[in-house]
């Protein structure tokens, strides 16, 4: 539809422009001596033809170049008029693709992030880095790293430890993201019920969230960051399980409340990851 509107235009004024240099001949010729009329009637026609088939093929070269950017800014934006990736049915009709046999870990997520041309991304407990590791070396953006990484006195699970266990870990962690990935990999040295302070609404394209299992851990990171994500959600450990003297894990029980708030579908691949667009 957009093509033909284009083509209408530009035919339209290709007309209307050829009218008027015809009219401005004419008027012209007309104080023009009797004797040179016919010589320069035909002179002036060939040169108006000529004229004007440059110009309709420039205009209609013009078209295709315009049409085709069109097109190509349908991929290489993601904040413009002509964007797909603002409909949450296009990025739905991507997940829906993949299944377990597919993304058997979640280190596999870059499969599905690569469909669409995200620049920024956000991982919620990075821990000792494999899950970042594993997308920045396949996904070219730059990623979020938000992590405390200091001991929570309210914070009842087994990867609670001592300052200086979480103080070296965050060290040897910084270093080797530092090295292999330069500035794509930024830490947010955070508890994540603070730092979603620190970015406005749709910051980040994409969000991982694998950070508090507990039901008041995975529930203030999807309420404090859903609005910080702008296309899609996804995080790790999708399942509810008892701890033995921790804190029960209840992310599924929490995303699922979440989902059916929102009106959300989930998708559940392998190693326990979730999924849904917004």
């Amino acid at each position: 539809m957009k093509k033909q509107i284009i083509y209408i235009v530009l035919i339209s004024y290709f007309i209307f422009s050829c009218n008027n240099m015809s009219n401005n001949m004419i008027y012209k010729r007309k104080i023009e001596t009797k004797n040179n009329y016919k010589y320069k009637r035909g002179k002036l026609i060939k040169c108006l033809f000529l004229g004007c088939l440059c110009y309709g093929a420039t205009m209609i070269s013009y078209a295709n170049s315009a049409l085709k950017n069109i097109s190509d800014n349908k991929f290489e934006s993601l904040d413009n008029d002509y964007n797909i990736y603002s409909q949450s049915d296009y990025i739905e009709e991507v997940l829906s693709k993949y299944n377990n046999t597919i993304i058997k870990d979640r280190s596999d997520l870059h499969q599905v992030i690569n469909n669409f041309k995200f620049k920024v991304g956000c991982e919620i407990g990075t821990w000792k880095g494999y899950f970042a590791d594993a997308i920045l070396q396949n996904w070219n953006g730059t990623l979020y790293m938000i992590d405390p990484y200091m001991h929570l006195d309210d914070w009842n699970m087994a990867f609670n430890k001592d300052n200086n266990t979480m103080n070296s870990i965050f060290n040897e962690t910084k270093i080797f993201m530092k090295n292999k990935f330069g500035d794509r990999a930024l830490f947010i040295r955070k508890n994540s019920i603070y730092a979603y302070n620190l970015f406005e609404d749709n910051y980040f394209d994409w969000l991982f969230i694998d950070g508090d299992h507990s039901f008041k851990g995975i529930f203030a990171d999807l309420v404090n960051y859903y609005s910080k994500a702008k296309y899609l959600i996804c995080g790790h450990d999708y399942l509810n399980m008892k701890q033995g003297g921790y804190d029960d894990f209840e992310v599924k029980k929490v995303v699922d409340g979440f989902a059916r708030a929102k009106n959300l579908t989930i998708y559940n691949y392998g190693d326990k990851v979730w999924c849904f667009a917004k």
